[in-house]
């Protein structure tokens, strides 16, 4: 659960027509050949010039130097789609599925997560706990509760600044 991963995306025009429809997945998923490879490629029509415009993704090894796993990138394309390179018009790799930070694991947050899933069968799954921080997460629907507490119970002063205050240090947190 403390992964994280390294997406590569490129964008370049080809003078080569697509040879497939609008999206194209290169790579077969089921042998688990993800990483340093396009597994997603995309056709976004052509330039004014008469150009097509492709944009390509994929995962990169968190030890693969940049410019090699480039080099070897536009040797699949031209090997297994047939698309030559006329321009490289953006190239980056991103760090993702950074699901905890460093504050978070030392708070717990990771084994905290992990302690709640399938309590009364509830499970929680989807892009939001697979993908974003899970600290902002688990306070903002700490601060929902709290909310939605005050909000259905009998009101008292003490209530009153309990949720006020429990509001103000969630939103703390996150800053």
């Amino acid at each position: 659960p403390l992964q994280c991963s390294y997406l590569f995306s490129y964008l370049f025009t080809s003078t080569t027509p697509p040879p497939f429809e609008d999206r194209a997945y290169l790579t077969d998923l089921i042998r688990q050949e993800v990483k340093d490879k396009a597994l997603v490629i995309r056709y976004g029509g052509q330039t004014q010039k008469g150009d097509h415009l492709y944009w390509a993704v994929g995962y990169k090894s968190p030890d693969k130097e940049v410019a090699v796993l480039q080099t070897e990138i536009e040797d699949q394309l031209i090997r297994e789609c047939g698309l030559m390179i006329k321009a490289l018009h953006f190239y980056k790799v991103f760090r993702y599925n950074l699901r905890f930070s460093g504050r978070a694991v030392q708070d717990g947050i990771p084994h905290h997560f992990d302690r709640i899933q399938g309590y009364k069968g509830i499970w929680y799954s989807g892009g939001l706990v697979s993908h974003w921080d899970i600290s902002s997460i688990y306070e903002h629907n700490r601060w929902l509760v709290q909310k939605l507490r005050y909000q259905t119970s009998r009101k008292s002063i003490v209530d009153f600044f309990r949720y006020q205050f429990g509001a103000l240090r969630s939103r703390l947190r996150l800053w």
